[in-house]
């Protein structure tokens, strides 16, 4: 099986921010910094095992796939699922030559920036929480 276009990005990712808006007594937002990011790559049996924790960009194409996590202690003491009304992430895309879509999936196991490869991804959800449209750049 050749994998000559396995290096080929969907889209390279700079970077990432959550911001939340809290329904509670009063309506109030918050911003979550970027705790941890990283991509997993399943291109070739090498990069299965290489860690992309410390790299610059999240690659994200039909063999690469990008992992965000947010810390949320911005968030109120006591706040819950149910009081977050909405959630919006921002990424700062620096380069897409190819276009596609994006589904973005939460994460139902714990990973680390450091150490996490593409042999030891967390879990996905069954569905995708969103599917977004990316346009190649002319």
């Amino acid at each position: 099986m050749s994998h000559t276009n396995a290096c080929v990005p969907l889209a390279v990712v700079r970077a990432a921010t959550l911001a939340i808006a809290i329904a509670t007594s009063s309506v109030s937002a918050t911003t979550a910094p970027n705790a941890g990011d990283t991509h997993i790559n399943g291109a070739t049996a090498s990069t299965r095992n290489q860690n992309y924790g410390s790299t610059n960009n999240l690659l994200v194409n039909q063999n690469a796939s990008a992992l965000v996590r947010f810390d949320l202690d911005t968030l109120p003491p006591g706040t819950v699922g149910l009081d977050v009304e909405k959630a919006t992430v921002l990424m700062w895309v620096n380069n897409v030559p190819l276009g596609g879509s994006i589904a973005v999936f939460a994460l139902t196991s714990p990973w680390q920036e450091a150490t996490v490869t593409y042999n030891t991804q967390p879990g996905l959800s069954a569905q995708p929480i969103a599917t977004l449209p990316i346009v190649a750049a002319m």
